[in-house]
């Protein structure tokens, strides 16, 4: 099993999205229709105890996502001989976006949402198949 690759892979997600939100912190707050009162981060700038278990839930979801497309979906998509970076935006647009187009929409939220949310899944899903492409093969 190609541990380093999971866990690379997983990392490199979680650490797209630390910058990735820090940089669209201000248009996502707004689509999601959220103030820093709301997520925890207040006048004070500290971080609420909800916000530490949304972090680490968000690294368990990445490690599992790294895991499962590297242990099983990746190895399919080799053995068929299709181009693993291919088949993962196939699977964005099939899964990724659906789920962040019915949340986003259905959750009243605004719709540039959808390109902020949606973008980082598909560029964290890009870096676990960078990282199984590069290392984990």
């Amino acid at each position: 099993m190609p541990i380093v690759s999971i866990l690379i892979g997983a990392v490199a997600a979680y650490a797209l999205g630390v910058l990735w939100y820090m940089l669209l912190s201000g248009p996502w707050m707004k689509a999601a229709k959220l103030t820093r009162d709301d997520i925890g981060g207040g006048s004070s700038g500290g971080m609420g105890a909800g916000m530490m278990i949304t972090y680490g839930a968000t690294f368990i979801m990445w490690l599992v996502a790294s895991f499962v497309l590297q242990t099983h979906l990746l190895p399919l998509v080799d053995s068929a001989g299709v181009n693993p970076f291919r088949a993962v935006v196939g699977m964005w647009l099939t899964f990724g976006l659906l789920s962040t187009v019915l949340s986003t929409l259905y959750g009243m939220r605004g719709r540039n949402l959808i390109w902020i949310d949606g973008g980082y899944i598909l560029c964290g899903s890009l870096l676990i198949t960078a990282a199984y492409t590069f290392i984990g093969r």
